[in-house]
């Protein structure tokens, strides 16, 4: 399957490989998704720019949880069992009027992100 997210329907989609789509989950106001990854136990980390938060969504879309992160947490990615979260920031919060990001790294209780697929996908429409 294929799972990505969609921000102006706050949802995650999966394209299961018969071709359905289907809605694993649709995000609260005012989580909007920007980034996605999968943990090695199957629950995704879904970004929400708005929320300052990265949602966690069990693969059958059963809400898991929320970390709070940052201000604009736009995307993540997993080191082990550490998950780095990239920061737009906001103008305003520093001395410049340029928007300060910053990377968190936060450290997960022994849970991993999902090895790499190594190959390629091809898909008919």
């Amino acid at each position: 399957s294929i799972v990505w997210v969609e921000s102006y329907t706050r949802a995650v989609r999966r394209r299961r490989p018969d071709g359905r789509i289907e809605d694993l989950a649709v995000l609260p106001a005012p989580v909007v998704p920007d980034g996605l990854k999968r943990a090695a136990n199957g629950d995704f980390y879904v970004t929400g720019v708005d929320s300052g938060t990265v949602e966690i969504v069990a693969a059958d879309g059963t809400p898991r949880g929320r970390l709070a992160v940052g201000r604009v947490p736009t995307n993540c990615l997993f080191d082990g069992t550490a998950l780095y979260v990239t920061d737009g920031g906001r103008p305003g919060l520093a001395a410049t009027d340029l928007p300060s990001g910053a990377l968190w790294r936060l450290e997960l209780d022994g849970i991993a992100g999902a090895p790499l697929f190594d190959g390629s996908i091809n898909i008919n429409i």
